[in-house]
């Protein structure tokens, strides 16, 4: 069985954020950063993977070999995922469903929407992204689940 493929950037969130959005998805967020180090310790490879434990995964493959280049005039970047197919092959294969991480707030801008755009078009995958908003619910965070191709049609690019 295939899994259900989310997108989202945690820029501006907590961890726990992620794991209250992971275990209600029953998802294993899987870090496609190409480097899984941040400037605030709690982003980082090792304090992810002891905070989320099994909910946590990397994949290197599906990471931005050219994430250190300057953006564009546009705010786009110029994108080289490491190995596209592996990592392709490693999400298709994952016996949950996938969060694919990185730390961009915007996913136009950001590697993930290439990845996105790779499952959808050589895998036909769905795939969703995560919007973030702050709301009056238990935990004060509120969410939602977009599919990538209406997100395309919106942005008028289909």
């Amino acid at each position: 069985m295939t899994p259900t493929v989310y997108t989202m950037g945690y820029e501006g969130r907590k961890p726990a954020d992620l794991l209250m959005i992971a275990e209600r998805l029953d998802a294993t967020i899987v870090d496609i950063r190409y480097r899984a180090w941040s400037a605030h310790p709690q982003w980082r490879h090792g304090a992810l993977r002891e905070f989320l434990g099994d909910r946590y995964a990397r994949c290197v493959q599906l990471g931005n070999k050219r994430y250190r280049e300057p953006a564009n005039a546009d705010g786009s970047r110029q994108i080289e995922l490491v190995d596209a197919a592996a990592g392709a092959q490693y999400v298709l294969e994952h016996p949950h469903s996938v969060i694919l991480m990185c730390g961009c707030r915007n996913a136009e801008t950001c590697h993930r929407s290439n990845v996105a755009r790779l499952l959808i078009d050589q895998y036909d995958q769905r795939v969703f992204e995560i919007m973030w908003a702050r709301g009056a619910n238990a935990s004060g965070i509120l969410w939602a689940a977009y599919d990538w191709a209406e997100v395309d049609s919106w942005a008028g690019k289909d």
